[in-house]
């Protein structure tokens, strides 16, 4: 038989909030809940909780587990970059372009489906970078 994993995600903000709101220590949400001190201390600095202390803590809040339940946001692990050389010098020697314009030219390059996160150009002999 595998053991199940039964730890969810919480949020430990609203543990915490919940907590601060009734003016309780660590100490009196753990006796409330039937808890240890060290599993409230666990829960509101790594927003992990089992099952049964998710449920507890749901029950003395007098809240849903729903309440408690932190929503997994998907975030992008991978990145790829790609460097553009603009076409546009006189644009660029002329003066220093917005980052909106240079965002336009590089639409207008091809670029689309990339995110443009940043910008480097020379500039009085470094790197000068436009973070967007």
């Amino acid at each position: 038989m595998v053991p199940v994993d039964d730890n969810m995600k919480v949020r430990s903000d609203k543990v915490l909030q919940e907590r601060l709101t009734r003016r309780w220590s660590q100490e009196e949400l753990a006796i409330a809940a039937g808890l240890s001190q060290r599993t409230i201390q666990r829960i509101e600095r790594e927003a992990v909780a089992s099952m049964q202390s998710a449920k507890a803590l749901a029950a003395v809040f007098g809240s849903s587990m729903d309440d408690l339940e932190r929503e997994e946001v998907p975030r992008m692990t991978t990145f790829e970059y790609k460097s553009v050389e603009l076409r546009y010098r006189a644009v660029l020697k002329t003066s220093r372009p917005k980052p909106d314009e240079i965002v336009t030219i590089l639409i207008a390059e091809g670029t689309e489906g990339w995110q443009v996160s940043h910008i480097q150009y020379p500039h009085a002999r470094h790197w000068t970078a436009l973070s967007l």
